[in-house]
């Protein structure tokens, strides 16, 4: 990579921060004021020099083509995490997709492999790149997710994509929309019962069922509850 000292001194901070935040949200135990390193040692960041050679180390390292326009991506190998991006000229897109990515890797690590469902997925990596780069996500994410539900958009159904069936993202990615735009809600108005669901679903609970049992209501309640606030309200 080309990344300077200084720049890579920021990267270090913040994937730090990051990762303190997202400890605190999700009650991870820790001593001396650190929490637990969830990784198999270290997480592996690759930072490319441009897109040709992380598409290269995709093909050769990850056995996978990646389409244009994907800035970076997390995988997860056993026990071991992987983030490749590449050095997009914008900062801030730059930093959140590297975000974004890491925290895949954290939650992989967290208790059990279990993933969240794809909307919380890719909603919660969105949310917290939001809070690492302050804004940036939402200027992006909120028009597109607020356009399309007022157009009578089915949050449900995009509660209900999935990586497994092909159905996500979406038309225009908007799942990607709509996942932070719920995952925000929920953690404005509910962030302890958002971390204990994360923790149910990691200690093997179905989703949904952990969801009933956290928030007191069916999942279903939340498109309803996030259609009604957000048809007269832009934010959480």
């Amino acid at each position: 990579s080309d990344l300077n000292p200084a720049m890579t001194a920021r990267i270090t901070r913040d994937l730090d921060l990051m990762y303190v935040e997202v400890a605190k949200l999700l009650g991870l135990p820790g001593t001396a004021g650190k929490p637990l390193n969830l990784f198999w040692g270290k997480a592996s960041i690759i930072i490319c020099q441009d897109q040709d050679q992380f598409r290269l180390i995709e093909a050769q390292a990850f056995n996978q083509m990646t389409p244009p326009g994907v800035v970076g991506l997390c995988h997860c190998i056993g026990p071991k995490v992987f983030v490749n991006t590449f050095h997009d000229p914008d900062a801030d897109n730059f930093a959140s997709v590297l975000i974004h990515e890491t925290v895949h890797g954290i939650m992989h690590r967290l208790i059990t492999p279990a993933r969240l469902p794809t909307w919380a997925n890719e909603g919660f990596a969105e949310w917290v790149a939001n809070q690492a780069v302050p804004g940036h996500v939402d200027s992006r994410r909120r028009p597109q997710g607020l356009d399309w539900i007022r157009r009578g958009g089915d949050i449900g159904h995009v509660m209900e994509m999935s990586y497994q069936n092909g159905t996500w993202p979406g038309e225009n990615a908007v799942g990607y929309a709509v996942g932070y735009m719920l995952v925000d809600l929920l953690i404005d108005k509910n962030p302890r019962e958002f971390a204990n669901w994360v923790r149910s679903i990691k200690a093997g609970e179905e989703w949904r069922q952990a969801f009933t049992k956290q928030f007191g209501a069916e999942p279903g309640a939340l498109a309803v509850r996030a259609r009604q606030w957000f048809s007269t309200n832009d934010g959480s």
